[in-house]
């Protein structure tokens, strides 16, 4: 900073505490978006001073879709026909998309947090708090179409 440099922080790049995991199955868990608020809290109020820019989340697409549909990230979770890895655990059809709707949970929250508590402790310093988002998408069949059959 000393140099001009502005710090860029992101809150979650595609990780999370095992504790979290294993204590309430992470991401697939509403408590996981408390967690994050909480996380987001500590961040400002520490780091807050001399952080201009901040993103809640980054390749939120990429962690929902391969930790929860492809099973090609952590967790790992999957199901067939969408598995790219053998996975034993997981359902592709439904836990992408909840996965997601905590993202944007926890980043509407942490947002309401900064410009409710932070705002005018550490105004005019902005939130740039992006979720960058690709498009969360799925495979849509049928019945007919998961079992091989063409309706």
């Amino acid at each position: 900073m000393e140099a001009g440099i502005q710090p860029h922080v992101t809150l979650n790049h595609i990780d999370l505490p095992l504790i979290l995991e294993d204590e309430y199955g992470g991401w697939l868990s509403r408590k996981s978006v408390k967690d994050f608020v909480a996380f987001a809290d500590v961040c400002f109020r520490e780091f807050g001073d001399r952080v201009l820019h901040w993103t809640t989340f980054n390749e939120a697409n990429l962690y929902a879709l391969g930790g929860y549909d492809t099973g090609s990230s952590p967790p790992g979770r999957c199901s067939s026909p969408f598995r790219m890895i053998n996975c034993s655990r997981g359902d592709s059809t439904y836990e992408p998309y909840l996965v997601a709707h905590h993202f944007l949970l926890a980043h509407a929250s942490t947002v309401r947090l900064y410009w409710g508590k932070y705002k005018v402790k550490l105004w005019p310093l902005p939130l740039y708090s992006s979720f960058l988002v690709h498009a969360i998408y799925g495979n849509l069949f049928t019945t007919m179409e998961l079992d091989g059959r063409r309706s």
